[in-house]
């Protein structure tokens, strides 16, 4: 049994301490990075707690397959799903299904990289 903080635990103490601790005491140039570099850091602390990206890319492709839309496994599903939508290759019976997938990824997304947003 491993008693050791996980990835994101880790992640998020040492962001909580260069905020609380380090960034105050930094000149301005260096607190902007410093600050960006928090940012990163949560997001990336998110990204750990989310886990896989998986249910997105099987969202995807199963959606791609139900829309007849071919799609090799290896290819990533979202640039097959946007260069079908600009050719309007999604069949209208399918819009509505399309409407809320593309909302579900992006909101998938913002809760990664600006879960704020979603809270307004």
């Amino acid at each position: 049994m491993n008693n050791q903080p996980c990835g994101s635990d880790l992640l998020a103490t040492a962001r909580q301490l260069l905020l609380d601790e380090l960034v105050p005491d930094l000149p301005p140039q260096a607190r902007y990075k410093a600050l960006m570099i928090a940012s990163a850091m949560g997001v990336a602390c998110r990204e750990i707690e989310a886990g896989s990206t998986g249910d997105i890319a099987d969202t995807v492709a199963d959606f791609l397959a139900q829309a007849g839309i071919a799609c090799d496994p290896a290819t990533d599903g979202e640039s097959v799903l946007a260069q079908a939508i600009r050719q309007r290759a999604v069949p209208q019976a399918l819009q509505p299904s399309l409407v809320a997938l593309l909302l579900a990824v992006t909101r998938g997304k913002l809760q990664i990289s600006n879960p704020k947003y979603l809270d307004q």
